[in-house]
């Protein structure tokens, strides 16, 4: 089977394609040794990746009638009616959820927790939707809270996506906020790297630890501030820092990574430092980063970060990158000079 990047035929056969006889399409390439269940490079089955892009009903029964595996996890260690629940917010995604429960009816897996869930739900228990459903299920059969292959809870997934209505459901259903995987990551850290401040703000009221340290990440405020200098910054991951000032994150905790110290102001000072000798790098668009950086940065000082633990890191094109923001350097500056 010609392919590229691991992808077969197959995948590009499910794009979106104005044809009606989904079955008399595929047929042939499985008659032909295509595997309906092999990954892509990403760990993702054909039937895992309609479900993801919300892919049209015909093409998913056709997949499933033809040996598709909704029950197979991908290589983070989700399967379909996980995916199709991160997903349910995307047109489509209802119908898909449906189609995959029936599927669950008719082709049960008795080992798998889907199969379970529906026995265990209360008669009079109210059900408005396919979502409540899948999450009601999830409860009953105390997989709300099991860990996925890549060790991480479902409101982890929901929160590393920014997807502040899931997480509110899931917590709804008896999701720990708290939950950390073996390497000390929270949805918390999830939720600070991707800067979606209404998702923290969630899970900060329902319970999650600000001072949680992650082995490769920090504290959620490291996780936050770290994402400034590998992706694009936003006016969100300023209000991301301030919601954790204000639940009582240390703006003083550091933390050692290879063999480096890093506070909470090296990594904005990093950030200005980059946009001076990679003038060219665009990390916000249409807002202005340094802006934001700055206005980071200051949150951070009037928190009460100490800035001679950061003195190696403030290098004079950063100072002069303060223009509008004096008071900020003259703070900074005298506290310079005290530490002397």
């Amino acid at each position: 089977m010609p392919s590229s990047h691991n992808r077969t035929i197959l995948y590009y056969e499910l794009q979106p394609l104005p044809l009606d006889d989904w079955t008399h399409l595929l047929q042939p390439f499985l008659d032909a040794g295509a595997d309906i269940n092999e990954v892509n490079w990403k760990g993702d089955t054909p039937l895992q990746l309609c479900v993801q892009r919300a892919a049209s009903i015909p093409v998913i029964d056709t997949l499933l009638k033809l040996g598709g595996n909704p029950y197979q996890a991908n290589r983070d260690g989700l399967d379909c009616f996980q995916l199709a629940l991160l997903h349910y917010d995307e047109a489509g995604s209802s119908e898909i959820m449906r189609s995959l429960r029936t599927y669950a009816n008719t082709h049960p897996e008795p080992a798998h927790y889907f199969c379970q869930g529906g026995f265990l739900i209360a008669p009079d228990t109210p059900i408005d939707n396919e979502e409540t459903r899948y999450l009601q299920v999830l409860r009953q059969t105390n997989a709300i809270n099991c860990e996925t292959r890549s060790g991480r809870t479902l409101i982890y997934e929901a929160a590393s996506r920014g997807n502040t209505h899931l997480v509110q459901r899931l917590l709804d259903h008896d999701a720990y906020p708290h939950y950390i995987d073996d390497f000390g990551s929270s949805a918390l850290h999830a939720a600070a790297m991707q800067q979606a401040p209404t998702t923290v703000a969630v899970l900060l009221q329902a319970g999650a630890d600000v001072h949680q340290v992650s082995l490769a990440r920090g504290t959620p405020l490291h996780a936050c501030l770290e994402a400034f200098n590998n992706s694009t910054i936003s006016s969100e991951a300023v209000e991301v820092v301030r919601i954790l000032l204000s639940y009582g994150t240390d703006p003083n905790h550091a933390v050692v990574r290879d063999d480096r110290t890093e506070t909470s102001l090296s990594l904005p000072l990093k950030a200005l430092s980059q946009s001076i000798y990679f003038p060219h790098l665009d990390r916000a668009t249409p807002e202005d980063s340094d802006r934001l950086v700055l206005e980071v940065l200051k949150l951070l000082v009037d928190a009460g970060a100490r800035v001679a633990d950061s003195a190696d890191d403030i290098i004079v094109g950063v100072v002069a990158k303060m223009e509008g923001y004096e008071l900020l350097w003259e703070e900074m500056r005298s506290q310079l000079m005290t530490s002397r």
